[in-house]
This record gives structure tokens, C-alpha cells and sequence, in this order.
């Protein structure tokens, strides 16, 4: 998967971006970057649905340190999904939300 970046400025949420589940060493790195000054909370979320079928996908929360934030963050997610997504409140500015899954 080539890294995929969603850009939000308002309160909500990204789009899903779906990953391929099957892989057997299943990881995904995740950068959170706020811009300069902005006034944000943050999760990201991910889902074993397929979001583009399923009307309500369940999610859950992500492990820390992407569980809720207010600044820039990076981490992994380890646990097989089918796709991520970042949720927001956001007073001012915005974030970039990027996404790299690793091929074996």
C-alpha cells in the first residue's frame, strides 16, 4: 500500500482507508499531524466491517498512543482491520491523517 493522507479542517470524520486485512504479518504505521497552532481532539478508528457494504460499521478505538490526542502522534496498529479512519473535533486548523501498510 502506498502511504494514503486524508486532510480534515472541520469537526467529523476522514474517509475509511481500506487496508488489506489478509497479510500475515499484519501492521500499519499511522501519523496524526496536526497543523501549526490548531485547537483539535483526535481517535483513530478502525473496523473488521467492510465500510463500503455495511451502512453502520462498528469500530473500535485504536491502542495508544492513537487513542485520543491533541497534537502530533505516530504509532502502529498491529490487529488485523479492514480499513482506518480519523475522528475529530477540531476549534481551528486542521490535520493530516497518514497511512503506510507494509507488504511481506
Amino acid at each position: 500500500m502506498r502511504p494514503t493522507t486524508r486532510t480534515i479542517s472541520a469537526t467529523g470524520y476522514t474517509d475509511w482507508i481500506p487496508v488489506d486485512y489478509s497479510l500475515s504479518a499484519f501492521n500499519l504505521g499511522i501519523q496524526v499531524m496536526p497543523s501549526n497552532g490548531a485547537s483539535v481532539i483526535w481517535s483513530v478508528q478502525t473496523t473488521t466491517d467492510n465500510p463500503f457494504t455495511t451502512l453502520i460499521p462498528k469500530f473500535t478505538v485504536a491502542e495508544d498512543p492513537l487513542r485520543t490526542g491533541t497534537s502530533f502522534a505516530m504509532g502502529n496498529i498491529n490487529q488485523p482491520c479492514r480499513a482506518v479512519r480519523l475522528a475529530a473535533t477540531i476549534s481551528s486548523g486542521s490535520i493530516d491523517f497518514t497511512v503506510v501498510q507494509g507488504r511481506r
